[in-house]
């Protein structure tokens, strides 16, 4: 990313962030209004990276007509933004006849306009074959995130319900679905589950869609597979940026391991897929006895094991106490329980268990919790080595 071009009326914004990317290099172009531009459009239209317009200019032209002018007279290929306070049916229109590739904010900040500009060109720079299946029942919501996304070049599946988003995901396999919580016949949260039910797209992640945000409404998305969880009011972009964080960190060399012992195989997918965007390889073991063939073969950096497996209760605190108290090859071991008894959690914690967290919980916790018990081990690994 090196060259911008920006026409926009309101210069003194302009200015302002153009100080701000110009610290990371990025030369800016500025114009009031396309009949300024012009005189320099010859030299810059094969060299630009994006454009950035504003939505109003002089003699009644709109942002739209000039991206039509830069698209049809100069055939710029480059990606276009516009900056609106209005983003509705109308605008999304116009946006797509006058080939703009993205809408955000007229009152975006620096930081959020280097975070699209660096996000965008790289999309554009670098071939992307991820497709994405959406189900929404609002049809201008479906629009507007298929306009967002095919910004990026993700390739955008539609279905106004959740009967027809099962089929579309099982003929297509997308990389991610986006899934609206409220819908008239199956909800989102009883589409999710029929979705964990087809081994062909078990693994999918799912991403709830929905205008609540709230723990309860996150921990139902969990308990049904639901791996993310976007909020509906979220500004305009902002799904573009967010798709693309988790691709890029899906595809993060995993430096370290973890083992977790679960019965249940949606906890699993949703355990495996959180680790994963914090670099951690998960293996899985439904039992006791599949942990111990793994633990002879890899070196995990924490275990993370439920309470309620098939195994008796016993094996499981035999289990703990057998791989807690060699402080030579220590491994954290965080217990899971659903249980509201204190009991055993006493004994777990006093056969040697590291740490523990109840269901249900939010990723937030968990990945807290492991962070710290990680960092305990790194911590005893650097004193032994004194």
């Amino acid at each position: 990313m090196k060259q911008v071009l920006w026409i926009d009326i309101n210069q003194l914004f302009v200015k302002a962030l153009s100080v701000y990317l110009h610290s990371y290099g990025i030369l800016i172009s500025k114009f009031s209004s396309i009949e300024e531009a012009e005189d320099s459009l010859e030299s810059l239209k094969d060299t630009v990276d994006i454009v950035f317009l504003g939505n109003v200019f002089p003699n009644n032209k709109t942002g739209f007509d000039v991206a039509n002018i830069l698209r049809n007279k100069w055939k710029i290929s480059a990606p276009i933004v516009m900056l609106t306070t209005l983003m509705d049916e109308e605008t999304l229109d116009n946006a797509k006849r006058s080939q703009i590739n993205l809408i955000l904010p007229k009152n975006i900040n620096e930081v959020e306009l280097h975070k699209h500009l660096i996000n965008l060109a790289h999309l554009h720079a670098n071939k992307n074959s991820s497709i994405v299946l959406v189900i929404d029942d609002s049809k201008f919501m479906r629009d507007k995130l298929r306009f967002e996304l095919e910004a990026g070049n993700y390739t955008v599946l539609e279905a106004k319900d959740g009967y027809e988003g099962i089929k579309l995901a099982e003929q297509y396999k997308p990389h991610y679905i986006i899934l609206d919580v409220e819908m008239p016949g199956l909800s989102g949260y009883e589409t999710c589950s029929k979705l964990k039910e087809i081994p062909e797209v078990f693994d999918i992640p799912v991403i709830f869609f929905s205008a609540t945000n709230d723990v309860d409404a996150r921990q139902k998305a969990l308990d049904v597979g639901g791996v993310e969880f976007f909020p509906k009011n979220a500004q305009s972009g902002d799904l573009l940026h967010f798709i693309t964080d988790l691709k890029n960190k899906s595809g993060l060399e995993r430096y370290k391991n973890g083992l977790y012992i679960e019965d249940n195989i949606t906890a699993q997918h949703v355990v495996e897929y959180t680790m994963a965007k914090e670099g951690y390889n998960i293996y899985i073991a439904e039992t006791i006895a599949q942990a111990e063939e793994i633990l002879r073969k890899e070196k995990v950096d924490f275990v993370l094991c439920d309470l309620y497996i098939k195994d008796e209760k016993a094996t499981v605190f035999s289990f703990i106490r057998k791989h807690t108290t060699n402080q030579e090859d220590f491994v954290p071991l965080i217990m899971v329980s659903g249980s509201q008894k204190r009991d055993d959690l006493l004994v777990a914690l006093n056969a040697g268990a590291t740490d523990y967290i109840k269901k249900p919980f939010v990723t937030e916790e968990l990945l807290l919790r492991i962070r710290n018990q990680v960092k305990v081990k790194e911590m005893l690994e650097e004193k032994e080595e004194k």
